[in-house]
């Protein structure tokens, strides 16, 4: 692969995180509990340290081997929920594991693009821990949402 062309797609995922960024920032500003916005607070933390990651593409030793995530599936069978000003604790679990799950799928495509070694577990890793955003908000709705109906 061209290095421009791994340079667009590592800005490209750039933009990504840069968006779930502002989105978890936005929904926090939304919660209406401080454990809520706590939590969202900290996946953003953690899509600033994708961005970062994927800034620094060029150190080697910011990878770290993809591993496996359980899996629950319930974002499959729940229909996404859009965005609005009256949200609710469900709203917000539902908008997140959805957007966690795409989240997850793009850095897999991602990393069927590439032809560098390093770049494929760079997008493999980072499948990996959106994989694991996405468990933390389907435990969510599944202790949370689930149960209370």
């Amino acid at each position: 692969m061209q290095l421009d062309k791994l340079q667009d797609i590592i800005a490209f995922a750039i933009s990504k995180e840069e968006e779930a960024i502002a989105f978890y920032q936005d929904l926090a500003d939304k919660a209406d509990s401080e454990a809520m916005k706590t939590e969202l607070l900290k996946i953003k933390g953690m899509e600033e340290r994708h961005r970062e990651r994927l800034m620094n593409f060029s150190i080697g030793d910011m990878l770290t081997d993809p591993w496996q995530v359980q899996d629950l599936g319930i974002s499959k069978y729940v229909v996404e929920t859009v965005p609005g000003p009256d949200m609710t604790f469900k709203d917000i679990i539902n908008i997140a594991m959805h957007r966690e799950n795409a989240a997850m799928d793009l850095y897999l495509d991602l990393a069927k693009l590439v032809n560098d070694d390093m770049a494929r577990r760079m997008f493999e890793t980072l499948a990996s821990e959106e994989k694991a955003h996405k468990l933390y908000f389907e435990t969510l709705w599944d202790t949370g949402v689930l149960q209370e109906n």
